[in-house]
Parts: structure tokens; sequence; C-alpha cells
């Protein structure tokens, strides 16, 4: 049988909390900041009285949702440069999706790289400009994670609330 002696076991057991406490840190500091963006969204919202009806969060960095029954959004870009807007469906006369590519070549092959994409809004007023709902921007991020598909979603959900 293996006798381990009481220091040893302490000094392991400082060790071993020593290398997890970083690790739980990063997590309790990620779920405050979750809560934080989560709660400020809703208060956004709140504010307009709106019942968001359909919400999407990626990244923990965007969130966008959208009140059906007053036919408007909301958006929420966190981070470095974070933006809000609530924006009325009604003044709105489309929904495209704006991406910006480029092609790279890997050895014989040429790759399409997504440098940004985002929803554009376009207005009724013609002298109101268009309104950009950024979903991926590869300055903040080295490679998409499923962003093509749920821009296609919201482009499509808020083409059929103009209609």
């Amino acid at each position: 049988m293996i006798d381990i002696d009481l220091a040893s076991l302490l000094v392991s057991a400082f060790f071993l909390m020593a290398f997890i406490a970083p690790f739980a840190i990063q997590r309790i500091k990620q779920k405050q900041l979750t809560k934080k963006q989560d709660l400020s969204f809703l208060e956004l919202a709140g504010k307009m009285n709106l019942t968001l009806t359909k919400t999407e969060k990626w990244r923990n960095h965007y969130q966008i949702g959208l009140d059906q029954a007053k036919k408007t959004l909301v958006y929420a870009r966190f981070g470095d440069f974070p933006c809000q807007d609530i924006i009325d469906l009604k003044t709105v006369k489309s929904c495209s999706i704006d991406s910006q590519i480029r092609k790279v070549k890997l050895g014989n092959e040429q790759v399409i790289v997504t440098d940004f994409l985002a929803l554009t809004l376009h207005f009724r007023n013609p002298e109101q400009a268009n309104k950009n709902l950024e979903f991926f921007d590869s300055d903040q991020f080295p490679d998409m994670m499923g962003e093509k598909v749920l821009v296609q979603n919201w482009n499509q959900l808020i083409n059929e609330e103009l209609h």
C-alpha cells in the first residue's frame, strides 16, 4: 500500500488549487459578463415596452431580437465598439445581406474568405442612410461559427415581417 504523508498531500492540494483557480475565475467572470449583457439587452427592449418573440445571441458579442407584434427590431453589439439599436420595421423597405469576401490562393486551390457579414436595412425614406447590423467581422474573430446561416435566417425573417 502507498503511504502519503500529510505534508505531501497538502502541497499537492495547494498546487492543484493553484492550477484550477484561474480557470474557475475566468468562468465566473464570463458568466457575470453574459448576465450583464443579457440584462442590458432586455433593459433596452423594456424601455420601449417591447416583447421580444424571437431572439438570438452569438459569440457573447452580438444579440438581436424581434417584437413581431410591434414590428420592431432590437440589435446590440458588445465589445470594443458597442452599439445598441432599436429599428421600427415600419420604416424599413427591405433587408439584404452585405458580405465582403476575398479569394485566397492556398496551394493549387482558391478559397473564399469572408471578412465581413451584416444585415443591411434599406429605409423607405430615401434620405435616411442604410443601416448595417454586423454579424461577423474578421478583425474581431478569426473564423466564422454559423454566422452565414444566422444572417440568412434573420434576413428571411425580417423580409417576411416587411411583406
